[in-house]
């Protein structure tokens, strides 16, 4: 492992590539002290499915398992579904505490009579502020109907919407 006293100029960013989208899996490896994990992977419901790969794939090779850092001994399904449920828009009225960032603990496993080692993560799943949601909603893929709809019938909405009339 190289430290430096001072950051680097630069700062390369990657993914997991095939066996793993998030490149997490990659620098527990290398058994990394503090990991920087960006998801906008498809998951528009936030169940953590790129996250929870990287997990179940580092644990099948044996490199580390994974902590509550403020409750170790709680399980970890415990920590992801907090990060779940606060992360989705509170229903009635009343705040709603969420977090940006998840973090886990990671425990490496040992190996021929080194050092216990532990590491963090700090995982950030991106997506719109609820406050933006209902007004920037991403459409779905275009469907081959609405390729192959007439050209009239696309002149109708158009029509509408510049005489003000509001659409279904």
């Amino acid at each position: 492992t190289t430290t430096a006293d001072k950051p680097p100029l630069y700062l390369y960013l990657a993914d997991g590539g095939p066996m793993e989208d998030l490149g997490i899996v990659q620098l527990l490896r290398r058994k990394q002290r503090w990991i920087l994990s960006f998801d906008v992977g498809d998951d528009p419901n936030v169940e953590l499915l790129d996250l929870r790969d990287a997990i179940a794939l580092a644990k099948s090779e044996g490199i580390c398992s994974f902590f509550d850092p403020k409750e170790p001994r709680r399980d970890l399904e415990h920590l992801l579904q907090e990060y779940i449920h606060g992360r989705r828009s509170s229903e009635g009225g009343g705040a709603n505490v969420k977090e940006a960032t998840l973090h886990l603990g990671v425990l490496y496993h040992q190996q021929d009579g080194e050092p216990e080692r532990v590491g963090d993560i700090f995982h950030t799943r991106l997506r719109l502020l609820d406050h933006m949601e209902a007004v920037s909603r991403v459409q779905g893929c275009i469907s081959r109907e609405e390729v192959l709809r007439p050209a009239e019938a696309e002149a109708a909405p158009a029509q509408a919407a510049a005489d003000g009339e509001e659409l279904p």
